[in-house]
């Protein structure tokens, strides 16, 4: 009984470290992110119309923004990490964060996003918190 018991203990602390642990760690999880191919200024959703980089990138060619859509509070983040061309291929790396639970955020509508200059590719892909949201687009 006693062996039984100590067994039980010993799973309780380890099971309850483990569950510790986990909120520690980053977490990872996919977003839905909507993606816009833009050939030019007038095609620009209204959130990214007074962009002045992203006009001066369109004025280079087309471009891809990559947004979060819209969201009722602050806190909601997209970085573009990385964008590389090779061949007629783009591909692209971002990370995204969300407000932590229970925080304070402003209470305001936002359109998180990132463009990248498509250089000419013809497909991409995009990797989001390291895995692989799309796998070989066509821009087109």
């Amino acid at each position: 009984m006693i062996k039984q018991i100590w067994w039980f203990l010993i799973i309780l602390i380890i099971g309850g470290a483990a569950m510790g642990l986990s909120r520690l760690l980053p977490q990872r999880k996919m977003t839905d992110l909507e993606y816009i191919y833009i050939e030019d200024a007038e095609s620009l959703p209204s959130y990214a119309a007074d962009d002045e980089e992203l006009l001066r990138d369109l004025e280079d060619g087309p471009v891809l923004i990559i947004s979060r859509g819209e969201k009722s509070t602050g806190g909601y983040h997209i970085e573009l990490i990385a964008s590389e061309l090779e061949d007629d291929h783009l591909e692209i790396e971002v990370t995204t964060s969300d407000p932590k639970p229970g925080s304070f955020s402003i209470m305001v509508i936002t359109h998180p996003y990132v463009h990248v200059k498509t250089e000419g590719a013809m497909t991409y892909s995009v990797t989001v918190n390291g895995s692989v949201a799309v796998e070989r687009q066509s821009l087109l």
